[in-house]
């Protein structure tokens, strides 16, 4: 399974399995995502966090790549990837989808990572900053 975008364009090997999808509304987002095999996030840049850790909190397994923003976030809960790598993204991909233990350990270790991420967490935080001033 190969995902390529160039311009406007998007070439797909093997799109039978996939499906692209961008700016999902977020009441939409949750149920997308508990249907899915793996969320994919192949950024080159900076990207937003929002889906990545909603697929972590649901158990999806995730594959994105290895930028340091985003192993910030997933530590060692997602399989990363070299940016720019379609050939490293089609290979972590097809892995995950072929080894259902392999996809199982990844969902369990991202639900565990997403437990870090709690509004609760980010409000306390906050707090706690605001008194250490």
């Amino acid at each position: 399974m190969l995902l390529a975008r160039g311009g406007d364009a998007t070439v797909v090997d093997g799109a039978e399995r996939l499906t692209i999808l961008d700016d999902v509304d977020v009441a939409d987002r949750v149920a997308i995502l508990a249907g899915s095999a793996a969320f994919v996030q192949p950024s080159r840049g900076a990207a937003a966090a929002d889906s990545l850790l909603d697929a972590l909190a649901l158990g999806i397994p995730v594959v994105t790549t290895d930028l340091p923003a985003i192993v910030e976030i997933v530590t060692d809960a997602a399989v990363l990837v070299p940016a720019g790598d379609p050939a490293a993204l089609a290979e972590a991909i097809r892995h995950l989808l072929e080894d259902a233990s392999a996809a199982e350990r990844t969902g369990l270790a991202g639900a565990d990572r997403a437990k870090a991420f709690t509004w609760r967490d980010a409000a306390e935080k906050t707090w706690q900053l605001h008194a250490d001033l």
